[in-house]
């Protein structure tokens, strides 16, 4: 396994979900260092007790953003943050809301 710099992280949103998972597993298996971002603290307990984890604790710590649709929301828990890889999406009672916000700021 290539050893990653220390200083490197790489941010990955949606880790409680099927893809954002497996993303999270491949990028600690590569040997990156991860934080991975979750909604609530209670999920850090279940993604740290999976099997394809254990061996990569060391490599991985979370950050908590609860609501992905603020503005702002990641304001806070990117730094020192290299990469990110942004898997998540909002919940879908969120999502009209979300897509509303857009058309209002123009995108």
């Amino acid at each position: 396994m290539l050893k990653q710099p220390t200083n490197v992280y790489r941010q990955i949103t949606g880790i409680t979900g099927h893809v954002g998972f497996k993303v999270l597993v491949t990028a600690l298996q590569a040997g990156y260092r991860v934080r991975g971002t979750i909604r609530r603290e209670a999920q850090i307990e279940t993604i740290k007790s999976q099997a394809s984890i254990q061996p990569f604790l060391d490599q991985l710590s979370f950050t908590i953003v609860p609501d992905i649709t603020l503005d702002g929301a990641f304001d806070a828990v990117l730094n020192e943050v290299t990469y990110v890889l942004h898997i998540a999406s909002p919940p879908p009672s969120a999502v009209s809301l979300y897509i509303h916000h857009l058309n209002h700021v123009g995108l």
